[in-house]
């Protein structure tokens, strides 16, 4: 029996320990990220490997901050083996956030003004470690989620702007412009019409 029990506990010990040779731990800069509409944001996440493997590693996001995320894109970096929490390395996420607060508008998306009298949106999700695994002859390689997320809110910026009446006042110029112009030349038609009949009764009398 004891030895059963013996067998047991090394048996367990050198499985936790094959599982045990590949692995990350993230180092989280910010849990909540203020970001402007229509403009990239980048966060940076520490990334650092323990283990006994080196791993490739990138950042990947889930919850409902994926229903607003635009052009999301995560740098691909080898996270040597033995690297601790103090020598983490630096991952960019970058993304965009689309516009998200309707603007108060006169003429279809003219002359318009944005008061930012509404409540602020925000977005929760996770910010996930995958391993990226390349594949000889594939044109992308598998990915594998390494267990390691970090809470992530993401709020947008509303940023206040008055209604811009110089669209309206340049459509205007160009209207009495063009109207100008086409009186100028009908004027100058009647003028020239009025001379050759002035010239027509002259040669008559």
């Amino acid at each position: 029996m004891k030895k059963f029990f013996l067998f047991l506990v090394i048996f367990l010990l050198l499985v936790n320990f094959s599982y045990a040779r590949k692995g990350v731990g993230i180092v989280i800069n910010t849990q909540s990220e203020i970001v402007e509409e229509n403009k990239e944001t980048c966060i940076v996440y520490g990334i650092y490997n323990p283990w006994d493997e080196n791993v490739k590693a990138a950042l990947q996001t889930e919850g409902e901050i994926n229903n607003i995320l635009l052009n999301y894109k995560s740098e691909e970096k080898l996270i040597m083996a033995g690297t601790t929490h103090s020598q983490a390395i630096p991952v960019n996420l970058c993304f965009k956030v689309p516009k998200v607060y309707k603007d108060n508008c006169l003429i279809g998306n003219l002359l318009c003004e944005q008061k930012c009298d509404s409540q602020q949106v925000s977005y929760s999700g996770n910010v996930i470690v995958v391993e990226k695994n390349e594949q000889i002859g594939a044109v992308s390689g598998s990915q594998t989620n390494l267990g390691v997320s970090a809470p992530i809110t993401i709020k947008v910026k509303c940023t206040v702007s008055q209604r811009n009446y110089a669209p309206l006042w340049i459509s205007l110029f160009v209207l009495v412009l063009i109207a100008f112009v086409i009186w100028t030349i009908l004027n100058k038609k009647k003028k020239q019409k009025q001379n050759q009949k002035e010239n027509q009764s002259e040669k008559t009398n």
